[in-house]
């Protein structure tokens, strides 16, 4: 009897595109690796759905392959159940995801599972599994913690986003950097005048990375002003 790993590697395997697997290797980079199939997002959730209720053990195995669109199904199908219960059983996914999340070591996982999966949970306080996650000298734990804060900027929550802002502010990972620019960049859609001056305040203990994300959406001047006042 197959495995459901084996049933959706089948299923996926049925979908693969050499084109698209070929245009995503050329612009994934840093922090990604194994082989990638080229399934479409729309399809690997299509997927996802109809595995819902999968435990998070046997999610694990997903998230252990070394294919990309496989580990993508196992976060979605996380997502899907997760969706779907309680906040006890939504407390206890959580929980036993935290368990398994040295096996997430891509971006794509990251940013997918972070604001809901903790996001929710966390609901806009310094939770000790999230200060956890922000102090971890892991450089994936970390970027967890900044990207889930995505849950409370869409909600117009913007304290912990901030916090977390500051308290990640001098990360040497780009990957984090970037994931704080993203923040703020969100942030400032939600109050532009609290970003303005959050940047005029921590500018110069911002990566160029960062602050780069976060004025996309100034205007040119604006952009350039900003930018001579941020650190390295």
């Amino acid at each position: 009897m197959e495995n459901p790993t084996e049933k959706i590697l089948k299923e996926l395997l049925a979908h693969r595109d050499d084109g698209v697997a070929a245009v995503h290797s050329g612009w994934r980079k840093s922090g990604s690796p194994g082989q990638y199939l080229g399934v479409k997002k729309a399809v690997r959730r299509r997927i996802a759905k109809q595995y819902r209720g999968l435990s998070v053990s046997a999610i694990s195995e997903l998230f252990s392959s070394n294919v990309l669109d496989l580990r993508s199904v196992g976060a979605l199908i996380l997502l899907e159940t997760f969706r779907k219960v309680d906040a006890r059983e939504q407390e206890r996914i959580f929980r036993e995801f935290l368990d398994y999340r040295h096996l997430i070591d891509d971006w794509e996982l990251v940013d997918d599972l972070s604001p809901v999966l903790i996001g929710t949970i966390s609901n806009g306080a310094m939770t000790p599994e999230l200060e956890l996650l922000a102090t971890s000298s892991r450089m994936w734990d970390r970027r967890m913690a900044m990207v889930s804060t995505l849950w409370s900027v869409r909600k117009g929550d913007l304290d912990l986003p901030y916090h977390l802002s500051r308290m990640l502010s001098g990360d040497p990972e780009i990957l984090v950097r970037k994931a704080i620019g993203w923040v703020l960049r969100e942030a400032g859609k939600k109050d532009p005048e609290r970003l303005r001056r959050f940047l005029r305040e921590q500018g110069k203990f911002l990566s160029r990375t960062t602050m780069g994300v976060a004025v996309e959406r100034f205007g040119k001047e604006e952009r350039k002003l900003f930018r001579q006042d941020c650190g390295n």
